[in-house]
């Protein structure tokens, strides 16, 4: 072999062994950009954020302390929506402040509308007014916008925001799409309990008897076993008054026996007469239970002195999620404190 040939292989061979390997400079994927939410309630921040995941920054422009009728704009506010991608609100005439804060935003999509979402879209209302006038007081035309204590309500607003997510960004409707299911089956057994859904092996059917009112039925016929929330609502056996017609959608999901509000109209305050007419109705029905959302603490010495009137007791709680509470911790909470106020506790003398 021609020996210059020999030299250049041997050549070859050598810087082979000493050269640096060539590699393609990849970039290495960086985390997913996240869409920027703003809910107007804290419930319906957790549930974007239960159907969202890793896909999702989420803040909520109100709390839980927080009268959801009447929130006080923040000059944070112009910040979160100025960036937000989606603002989701309940809608139904509940959030009036809502299109103040949208329009000094400045942000285009939510003053043209096609950034905003209003999750009661499609439920059934409650309370509708047959007539719009002032007499009436405060009323919700689209009816009653407290949806978001039902369970079943929840759920068809679970459904309008993965929807939205979708609409917005369809590279992980898969994701999604996946994420409601898993909320759905474990708001299934939550909601009816475990060994029925197991028994039923179909949740759609069991949503379907539910809201036809023919659960019961099913489950007698079946000889099966009923549990979770409608289970432990059963002991909510005891009539009361409520302040305003906050749960309303509770009642109806539960079958809670809701007798009168003290609110003589809505937003507006009892008269006397309207009160002694309440007073009596209590004793005429033996009513001894006052039960109101905790932001009308406000009005505690009015609703505590009537409790006392009737010989009863009042009970102020959360009707939305508290921070890092998920919504089925909220209703867990929400029905435990109604069984226990049953038989309230008699503070120490």
């Amino acid at each position: 072999m021609n020996r210059s040939i020999i030299i250049l292989l041997l050549t070859l061979c050598v810087s082979s062994l000493f050269a640096t390997p060539s590699i393609k400079n990849k970039v290495a994927p960086g985390p997913p950009k996240k869409l920027n939410i703003i809910t107007s309630l804290s419930v319906l921040a957790e549930l974007t954020r239960e159907l969202g995941g890793d896909f999702v920054n989420v803040e909520s422009l109100s709390s839980a302390d927080q009268d959801p009728h009447f929130v006080k704009a923040l000059p944070s506010f112009k910040r979160l929506l100025g960036n937000a991608d989606l603002l989701i609100q309940i809608g139904r005439s509940l959030e009036l402040w809502v299109p103040q804060v949208i329009a000094s935003s400045g942000n285009a999509k939510l003053i043209s509308g096609s950034g905003l979402i209003t999750a009661s879209e499609g439920i059934s209302p409650l309370e509708v007014p047959k007539a719009l006038t002032r007499e009436q007081g405060d009323i919700h035309p689209q009816g009653n916008p407290h949806v978001w204590l039902s369970p079943s309500a929840t759920l068809k607003m679970a459904a309008n925001i993965r929807d939205a997510l979708i609409k917005i960004d369809a590279e992980h409707k898969a994701i999604y799409e996946k994420n409601f299911a898993s909320f759905k089956e474990k708001l299934a057994k939550k909601l009816f309990g475990e060994a029925l859904v197991k028994a039923a092996n179909n949740n759609d059917f069991l949503w379907r008897l539910h809201e036809g009112h023919k659960l019961l039925d099913y489950v007698k016929t079946r000889k099966l076993a009923l549990g979770g929330w409608i289970k432990e609502a059963e002991a909510i056996n005891y009539p009361f008054f409520t302040y305003h017609s906050v749960f309303s959608y509770l009642a109806h999901e539960f079958s809670l026996k809701i007798v009168g509000q003290i609110e003589e109209k809505s937003g507006v305050a009892p008269t006397l007469k309207y009160l002694s007419e309440l007073k009596k109705k209590a004793k005429e029905q033996k009513i001894t239970h006052i039960v109101a959302a905790n932001y009308y603490v406000g009005h505690k010495g009015l609703i505590t002195t009537l409790a006392k009137d009737i010989g009863g007791h009042s009970l102020f709680i959360a009707v939305d999620c508290k921070p890092k509470q998920s919504y089925f911790e909220f209703i867990d909470q929400l029905l435990r404190e109604l069984v226990n106020f049953k038989t309230p506790v008699k503070p120490a003398a």
